[in-house]
């Protein structure tokens, strides 16, 4: 073997290594946190005791109020004194869980009645909401509210009334594109998995789990829904190979409790952006209303592979390239 032809190998191997180590620097660091974190713990095992964030705050920034059913709802963000948020979520009035649509009703465009392909015929009613500017530190863009009169697969499971609440890192105009008119594209494309560490361990895609405007939906059959009846669940989502939404899943007969529960979140390891992230959610009610949130919120850095790294890797393929015109202009 010629002394060029070692070099080039000999820089093809840095260049792939440097490569590697950048990507790698910037997997390992995806998790890191942001000084100014959120109020609740992440890592106790304990679920804290739970008020609405709400209460007691002056740094409280809503969205526009919209109605629903005979009441009204509107989102919001929590900042603390450094005016970053704490606490994300969706309040709606008491009268709010009645006079909702049926199965059989159809009101236009707001909210947009979907039929379901989870294989039992029933209907999804979404309501779509902005989140307020405030809230663009946070990876979410809006929030997809989603009234299911008599609920969706599996069934026996999640087959009551319940609200499905989708915090959104998509776009409304990115979400709007997900359609089943080709359902053989649209299938591959929910099912077409995201990076293992966007998920947390042993969270699943069941059969019958992808919705148009939603994606894929991913389970924890471990969950405490598959053990009692069913009142809230946390699930993620994601469509092409990339996160799409948060997502608390709430009975409608365990808001008419009146609740104040916090749950932990079960985490992945990395995230798709950098941005405020829940470690908890909520239901409460308070002041005749209820919300539904995402809670200690805390900064997940995902930083960019290394200038100097990528630098250096660029120079060796580039010393590759040189050395092989130069090879084949000497033969």
């Amino acid at each position: 073997m010629t002394s060029v032809k070692k070099l080039s190998i000999v820089l093809a191997g840095v260049a792939f290594s440097t490569l590697s180590l950048g990507l790698k620097t910037a997997q390992a660091h995806g998790g890191h946190l942001h000084p100014d974190s959120g109020h609740l713990p992440s890592d106790s095992g304990q679920s804290p005791s739970s008020i609405d964030p709400r209460i007691e705050s002056n740094s409280i920034f809503y969205g526009e109020a919209r109605p629903l059913g005979n009441g009204l709802v509107r989102t919001w963000v929590r900042l603390n004194d450094n005016e970053n948020p704490t606490d994300i979520g969706v309040s709606f009035t008491d009268s709010a869980l009645f006079g909702l649509p049926g199965e059989s009703d159809d009101v236009g465009e707001y909210p947009l009645k979907l039929p379901l392909l989870d294989g039992i015929d029933h209907s999804t009613f979404e309501y779509e909401l902005l989140f307020p500017k405030e809230a663009e530190a946070t990876p979410f863009t809006h929030l997809a509210l989603n009234w299911n009169p008599s609920g969706h697969a599996p069934e026996g499971v999640t087959t009551v009334p319940h609200f499905d609440f989708h915090f959104n890192l998509f776009t409304p105009e990115e979400r709007h594109t997900i359609t089943a008119d080709n359902l053989e594209d649209f299938l591959t494309k929910a099912y077409k998995a995201p990076p293992v560490e966007f998920l947390p361990p042993g969270y699943i895609a069941p059969p019958m789990a992808a919705e148009p405007r939603m994606g894929v939906h991913y389970i924890d059959p471990t969950s405490p829904e598959f053990q009692r009846p069913f009142d809230r669940v946390f699930i993620y989502g994601s469509y092409d190979g990339k996160m799409a939404f948060w997502e608390p899943m709430v009975a409608n007969s365990f808001l008419l409790t009146k609740p104040n529960t916090t749950d932990l979140i079960k985490l992945p390891s990395a995230y798709p952006k950098s941005g405020y992230y829940p470690t908890a959610y909520s239901v409460n009610y308070a002041n005749g209303e209820y919300s539904v949130s995402l809670n200690g919120l805390k900064y997940r850095s995902v930083p960019e592979p290394s200038l100097t790294l990528g630098t250096l890797a660029f120079g060796a393929f580039s010393a590759v390239s040189f050395l092989n015109k130069k090879r084949k202009q000497t033969a």
